[in-house]
């Protein structure tokens, strides 16, 4: 007899599953390149084992599973209730093959900008960015995509941003991740003249290094919201959380 357990997270896993693909065929995301598909993934993980990388990084490492559509779907809708979207540039560090930045494609933000160190990772986000950018679904199509480390990137100066995260340093340790994380935040303040929201999803099947560091690095930061959400891994509820953190407007309001 199947444990009922069990059974909630194969039904919670396929419903996922069947959402996040209908999604991708609604959207027109099925013709890009290097996007996720779960029957070739489930292959890829019994033939070339689990190991991961750098997070995001779909294409070079294959058994790394995007963020959900129905998850994305969510955060938006969460984000729409904390800062102006139309005013706000979209920051995805660690946008691997470029899910995250085709979703946000969809919403009519001010400029979407994608960060990844993996040239090849980068090749399959510019090709899909461009591509979707000509189809009708496309709200913004001000997109960037730049190969680059999160503390070697030049965030651009704006009123509303927002960085999303998906464990992008889930590997690293406390210490290094911390002065990453760290050195982004207090770059991204002096860059964001008005709101700035860090997004972060948190994979719970995976060590919590990565969000401790985020929030001992958060300088000032204030968490305003976080909520669970069912991922692509089976069996495995992520949360998301989502930090304000203070800038300059904030200063002088304060003042």
């Amino acid at each position: 007899m199947i444990p009922v357990n069990l059974f909630t997270s194969c039904i919670r896993f396929s419903i996922n599953h069947y959402k996040h693909l209908c999604y991708l065929h609604e959207i027109g995301f099925l013709h890009h390149q290097e996007l996720v598909d779960s029957g070739c993934f489930v292959v890829k993980i019994l033939t070339q084992g689990t190991s991961r990388g750098y997070e995001g990084n779909e294409s070079e490492n294959p058994t790394h599973l995007p963020i959900s559509a129905p998850a994305m779907e969510v955060i938006w809708s969460k984000l729409r209730e904390i800062i102006d979207i139309e005013q706000t540039i979209f920051v995805d560090f660690g946008c691997g093959t470029g899910f995250a930045l085709l979703s946000a494609m969809t919403i009519p933000l001010k400029g979407i900008v994608g960060v990844d160190l993996h040239k090849k990772s980068v090749e399959f986000a510019v090709s899909n960015t461009s591509a979707f950018g000509t189809q009708s679904h496309a709200a913004c199509t001000n997109v960037e995509v730049h190969c680059a480390d999160m503390l070697g990137f030049q965030l651009p100066q704006c009123n509303q941003m927002v960085l999303f995260m998906y464990e992008p340093l889930w590997t690293v340790p406390f210490a290094e991740a911390h002065d990453i994380y760290q050195g982004v935040l207090i770059a991204a303040k002096q860059k964001c003249s008005g709101t700035l929201i860090v997004a972060y999803v948190f994979a719970g099947h995976y060590g919590g290094n990565a969000l401790d560091a985020l929030k001992s690095a958060a300088v000032g930061g204030e968490l305003i919201s976080k909520h669970p959400y069912s991922s692509l891994h089976f069996g495995v509820q992520d949360h998301v959380f989502y930090y304000k953190i203070p800038t300059r407007s904030d200063r002088a309001k304060e003042n």
